[in-house]
């Protein structure tokens, strides 16, 4: 848990073994099994955290593979370009409020631009040039790097820590910098407008939408509950702000560091990706 970014999952696990199993066990066994309950206690609470961290371990890795598989990106964005011109020579660089449509708006201005499209993909290159994980920089993608008490009291504090997620920072950070340098291309997230700041032919867009219809677009498509939904969308938006205000002299989501800032509630999803199209044929 802690090599993933899963620190109160680490330590929520780490307490169940030695208070609530620790502590519980020798009090109740006895009432079942005399003195025996003293002496095997601790066999019984190594098999039930044994059994909860698989739980939890099996949930957290059906997750990430669940992230992970952007269906046949390469196979898609080849579709897309395949024998076809750009009709643009702009950088499209997206940010996004999560569950506003930033990832459909990108996807229809690509293929409608003839320019390829890159988001998750991105994680499977860095992991090959830095050799790290993918589902490790997966489980700190367009996060902070957490000095919290909460990340030190599982190691997460640590200069080793920190020097692995500036590796995976740094592979991502290059990997930008390659796909930019081959031509025009939409990128959504990622900081790739901090990261190709004045260096390449740019235009940043920011997508937002109000709490209420976002909320409700996540709880629609991920099948959650509106409470939940929302605790999702405040939690993302909440990482993602610190991820980029980290690289970025510019707040996120603040007009002053974009081109264009679109609201969906006006647009809608077409719209958007229409108006981000007709911007950059313009220019």
């Amino acid at each position: 848990m802690q090599s993933l970014g899963k620190a109160k999952q680490s330590t929520a696990l780490s307490l169940m073994r030695e208070i609530v199993f620790g502590v519980g066990l020798p009090l109740l066994l006895p009432i079942f099994m005399g003195l025996n309950g003293i002496l095997y206690f601790m066999l019984v609470a190594d098999v039930l955290t044994a059994i909860a961290s698989a739980i939890v371990i099996v949930r957290i890795n059906r997750g990430l593979n669940q992230m992970m598989s952007a269906p046949e990106a390469e196979k898609e964005r080849a579709e897309v370009t395949a024998g076809k011109e750009a009709r643009t020579q702009f950088i499209i660089t997206i940010g996004r409020s999560y569950g506003a449509g930033g990832r459909s708006i990108g996807k229809m201005v690509a293929r409608q631009l003839h320019i390829p499209y890159y988001d998750s993909e991105l994680l499977e290159k860095a992991a090959e040039r830095s050799g790290l994980s993918r589902k490790f920089l997966q489980s700190i993608d367009e996060k902070p790097i957490d000095s919290s008490m909460l990340y030190r009291s599982v190691g997460f504090g640590t200069n080793a820590y920190r020097s692995i997620a500036h590796q995976a920072q740094m592979a991502q950070r290059e990997i930008i910098e390659k796909i930019a340098a081959e031509g025009p291309c939409v990128i959504v997230g990622r900081s790739a407008d901090q990261v190709l700041a004045g260096t390449h032919r740019l235009f940043r867009v920011f997508i937002s939408s109000a709490e209420e219809n976002r909320i409700a677009r996540i709880a629609e498509r991920d099948h959650l509950s509106a409470e939940d939904a929302g605790r999702k969308l405040s939690k993302v938006d909440r990482e993602r702000a610190a991820y980029y205000n980290q690289r970025s002299r510019t707040r996120w989501g603040d007009a002053a560091g974009y081109d264009l800032c679109i609201d969906t509630d006006w647009f809608g999803i077409d719209g958007a990706a229409a108006l981000i199209v007709k911007t950059v044929e313009g220019k």
